[in-house]
């Protein structure tokens, strides 16, 4: 965690964060794709990574593209509010 700050719930700890990226802008950038259409029901059918490379790459972000650790941090931010999306409405349920 960085010092000043305070957990919140469903975002992931920053714990020795190696890279230049700050945690607030890789959150939205998660959040950012869990609102798109690239999180929607009609893209489940396509891995989870390759939806983000897609958004990623639409948002002319290829800088955390190519920082392997701000990619994966992204993934993990995204993975961890999955749950969080759902409860707030901004995912649908899944098919059934």
């Amino acid at each position: 965690m960085i010092e000043g700050t305070t957990p919140r719930e469903g975002v992931m700890p920053d714990i020795a964060w190696p890279h230049k990226f700050d945690a607030a802008a890789l959150d939205e950038i998660a959040w950012g794709f869990l609102c798109s259409e690239y999180a929607g029901q009609q893209n489940w059918d396509a891995p989870l990574d390759r939806r983000l490379d897609t958004y990623l790459r639409h948002r002319h972000l290829d800088h955390i593209l190519n920082d392997g650790s701000a990619y994966s941090a992204v993934l993990d931010r995204v993975m961890a509010n999955f749950r969080r999306a759902r409860r707030s409405g901004v995912l649908g349920p899944p098919h059934r």
